[in-house]
């Protein structure tokens, strides 16, 4: 027995009691990372020392991992706990990034695999556009769009919904997924940002001959490139029905008594939600506020339209 190495078993007894598998000792023995204590000459039978097992389990940890063999020896040799940290934190940074590819190609194959699915379904949201299945909205529950911070883009101010980053005259918006009512953050919805997006784009599009716009490019579902501009806080209202329960609200203002709401008198007797007999359209104010551009309704407060 060597004293060195302690009690001495065979290999199977030590690779149970390590981790490690009969070959990969043997590897390890090959590259000098685990040599047994004793080989006997004339079989090529291998023993280990029970001292070793330390060094064997921390193989085994480092190998569960995917540590190349070169950090391995670095690391189970050092003397330097700096050394050995600098190295696992390289490793962990490299695992970070091929888990982030990972992500990227399960998400690209669910993609193919849903597209597949629902070529052989007959529900469409509009003339070849095939429905989202329920697992995908599930899924994407899991990673909406809340919040962003791509600080190298320009100074960042938040709004309700999109987080704009201003770099000289250009202000990059991204459309969050957040929801928001009553200037209230309510949540989180799957795509909501892409597809508020896209519906300003088309317009922006739709109309770019018959008044020049701000956008300049559209490099992702979620973001739009823009020149920076002054903004005009004008916003029109246009109500068909008596309802609602904020301040703002027309059934609100009109349950307290308010007859003349924003110029347009209001008889008695009208009930919740019920349809008035002509379309009231009134301006609504923007003012500026830490989260954005907050309304501030004229039905609250009678004025008539200017």
């Amino acid at each position: 027995m060597d004293s060195a190495s302690g009690e001495l078993v065979g290999v199977g007894a030590f690779a149970q009691l390590s981790g490690l598998t009969a070959e990969t000792l043997r590897h390890y023995h090959q590259v000098g990372l685990l040599v047994p204590a004793e080989v006997d000459d004339r079989t090529g039978y291998r023993r280990y020392g029970l001292r070793q097992l330390p060094r064997a389990r921390a193989l085994a940890a480092l190998r569960d991992v995917g540590m190349p063999l070169e950090d391995v020896a670095a690391i189970v040799d050092a003397t330097d706990r700096g050394t050995r940290r600098a190295r696992l934190v390289e490793h962990r940074r490299r695992l970070t990034e091929a888990a982030r590819r990972a992500a990227g190609r399960v998400n690209a194959i669910d993609r193919l695999i849903e597209r597949e699915d629902v070529m052989g379904s007959p529900l469409r949201t509009g003339e070849g556009t095939p429905m989202l299945s329920g697992d995908r909205i599930a899924r994407e529950l899991l990673g909406t769009l809340e919040r962003t911070d791509f600080g190298h883009l320009g100074a960042r101010h938040e709004g309700k919904v999109r987080d704009s980053y201003v770099d000289g005259d250009v202000r990059t918006i991204v459309t969050t997924d957040r929801l928001s009512a009553v200037d209230r953050l309510l949540g989180t919805i799957p795509f909501k940002g892409q597809v508020l997006n896209l519906i300003a784009n088309y317009w922006f599009d739709a109309t770019s001959d018959i008044v020049p716009n701000h956008l300049l490019e559209v490099p992702d579902p979620n973001v739009v490139r823009v020149r920076e501009c002054a903004p005009v806080p004008l916003e029109f209202v246009v109500r068909a029905y008596i309802t609602g329960v904020t301040k703002t609200s027309l059934w609100f203002n009109y349950q307290a008594g308010a007859r003349n709401i924003a110029g347009n008198p209001m008889p008695d007797g009208l009930r919740t939600s019920s349809s008035g007999r002509t379309r009231i359209s009134e301006h609504s104010t923007r003012s500026r506020c830490e989260s954005g551009w907050q309304s501030e309704d004229s039905a609250a407060t009678e004025r008539p339209p200017s």
